[in-house]
């Protein structure tokens, strides 16, 4: 029986004492190209001195998202993708940089996971300390990386009203045609099943409503939100419901008010089933609202 051969992602590391000049000179001036570098030579010198070089094979996973290592990577040749929850948001290619807000924030999280998307990619890596050195003592990279920083927040704002600009038909406007659609289907349904007109006018109407609800709670974008407002007007219903039907069930009168509940006969049952109807409720009013800030919070 032959034996999956397993394949090795490590990245193999090159100390810069066994690079020939010839390498060492072209690998500078692919670090002079950088943006953060801006045709430098002194910058360009010291990244190098400061770095190692690392080859990576497809697949490899350079960065992952949540991760507290801080180093940065100067791409020399090919490409990397870039995914956040498991979405690709950007790719980088030669001579790009990765890495930098982390270093330049020591102690924040990857906000990403970045891997390899080309056969081979070949990078210097530095370590954020180092990175930090070379900032402090050089204005002018200092500069360079704060409209980096800039370049990228606007780019992500830029995404972020892509994202909430969404074509086709509004979600309110799709649940006013499905609502008049189920009463135009109701009122067909109670006219040849020969209810009487109010009646159809009551049950068309009240199947209307119902469309409109629960295609407003089905909105993709606000399901928890929602979901939150509805169990709150619930619990606000079934409080006054209850509270209106324990008051003219011991009005001294024994006068029966339809669609009220006579807490004058198994009153503790009832007590209890309405009281865990509205706790049962609050569950899923915090649940809601809990799910709605996770989902606000990863769309961000």
């Amino acid at each position: 029986m032959f034996t999956k051969k397993s394949i090795d992602h490590r990245p193999i590391i090159t100390e810069n004492s066994d690079l020939p000049q010839a390498e060492v000179d072209r690998q500078i001036e692919i670090l002079k190209r950088n943006e953060l570098v801006g045709n430098s030579d002194e910058l360009a010198q010291k990244i190098f001195e400061a770095s190692t070089m690392h080859t990576c094979k497809r697949g490899f996973q350079i960065i992952c998202e949540g991760e507290e290592k801080d180093d940065v990577f100067f791409l020399l040749f090919g490409d990397v993708s870039i995914t956040r929850k498991g979405k690709e948001i950007d790719t980088k290619s030669a001579p790009s940089n990765i890495g930098e807000l982390a270093a330049n924030t020591p102690g924040d999280p990857r906000t990403a996971d970045i891997s390899v998307v080309s056969e081979t990619v070949r990078m210097r890596v530095i370590s954020g300390a180092e990175f930090r050195k070379i900032r402090d003592a050089s204005p002018e990279f200092e500069k360079a990386l704060n409209r980096f920083i800039a370049k990228m927040n606007r780019s992500k704002i830029a995404q972020l009203g892509q994202k909430s600009t969404k074509t086709g038909m509004p979600w309110y406007v799709l649940s006013a045609t499905v609502s008049l659609a189920s009463m135009l289907l109701a009122a067909l349904l109670f006219w040849m099943s020969e209810f009487s007109w109010l009646q159809s006018s009551a049950g068309t109407l009240l199947v209307g409503i119902l469309g409109l609800v629960a295609m407003l709670l089905l909105n993709p974008d606000l399901v928890y939100r929602n979901m939150f407002r509805f169990s709150g007007f619930a619990v606000v219903g079934l409080i006054a419901w209850g509270s209106a039907s324990w008051a003219f069930s011991f009005d001294g009168t024994g006068t029966k008010i339809p669609l009220l509940i006579d807490f004058s006969a198994g009153g503790e049952m009832k007590t209890a089933a309405l009281v865990g109807s509205i706790v049962a409720l609050l569950l899923l009013a915090g649940l809601s609202a809990y799910h709605d800030r996770k989902m606000s919070n990863d769309s961000t």
